[in-house]
This record gives structure tokens, C-alpha cells and sequence, in this order.
């Protein structure tokens, strides 16, 4: 992350994404911590770097969802991000996504931290496999149904 960091701060980058993303990088649970964040935050500072956003993908739908949704919120708020995005998880699962999301929402609001969710890059089965899909979803729960 250093080096990265160093890189896209020397080809003129005003701000950088970091990204934990399954299958991209190897990703432990206990980076999410404040210590992290802060580390973080100060290295990219120091290369002139802002962070408006964080990736940190994981399935909304998992049984350990709301506790890690949480702890990505923290290091969020940490790293000093306004948008934190992930994957939401598969379609049948879409309950378990939005239960996730309503339990998690007070911590996201009190951070002024947006969750964006973002398609796969598979787009099979995904509860947001499409830019439609997304819509839709979007739309059934604006009327105050299930996502």
C-alpha cells in the first residue's frame, strides 16, 4: 500500500481509492481498526494524497455482515472517506442485504459516510448485476417494499 500510495501520488493524483477486495488482495478482518485507518490516512496525507472513498467489499447477506459492515464504516470514517463501497450480495439473499443495510444505516449516518454498492464484475445473480437491476432495486424499496 505504500509504494502504491508513493506511485499514485508521483503521477500527479490528487486523491486515491484504496480497495480490500476478495480475490484482489489477500484480506483479513482485523485491518479494519482505527490504528489501520489512521496509518493509512497519515501515509496518503503525506503524499498529498486525499481519500474520498474506500473499497471493501464483502456479502451484506453473510451471517457476520452487520459486524463487518460496521467495522468497514469505522475505518471509513478512519481514513477520513464520505463514500464506502461493496458488493451487496446474491439476489436470494436480498432480505439478509437489507436487514444489513437498516442495522448498519445509523453508524453510516452518524459517520456522513455514503454506502455505495456496486455491481460484480461476474454480473450473475448479484442483487445489483446491472445498472437496471440496481434501479429496480432502488425502486421497490423508495415504495417501502424489501430490496
Amino acid at each position: 500500500m505504500e509504494l502504491a500510495i508513493e506511485e499514485i501520488a508521483r503521477a500527479g493524483a490528487m486523491h486515491v481509492e484504496p480497495a480490500f477486495i476478495r480475490g484482489y488482495v489477500d484480506i483479513d478482518e482485523g485491518m479494519f481498526t482505527r490504528a489501520n485507518a489512521s496509518k493509512l490516512r497519515v501515509r496518503a496525507e503525506t503524499a498529498g494524497l486525499g481519500i474520498k472513498a474506500v473499497s471493501a467489499h464483502l456479502d451484506l447477506s453473510g451471517p457476520d455482515a452487520v459486524d463487518a459492515l460496521s467495522r468497514r464504516v469505522t475505518f471509513a470514517a478512519g481514513i477520513g472517506a464520505s463514500f464506502l463501497t461493496t458488493n451487496a450480495g446474491p439476489m436470494k439473499n436480498r432480505e439478509g442485504i437489507r436487514r444489513t443495510i437498516d442495522a448498519v444505516l445509523p453508524r453510516l449516518e452518524q459517520a456522513d459516510i455514503a454506502l455505495a454498492l456496486e455491481n460484480p464484475g461476474h454480473g450473475k445473480g448479484d442483487l445489483l448485476d446491472s445498472a437496471r437491476s440496481g434501479a429496480t432495486s432502488y425502486a421497490r424499496s423508495d415504495r417501502g417494499t424489501s430490496a
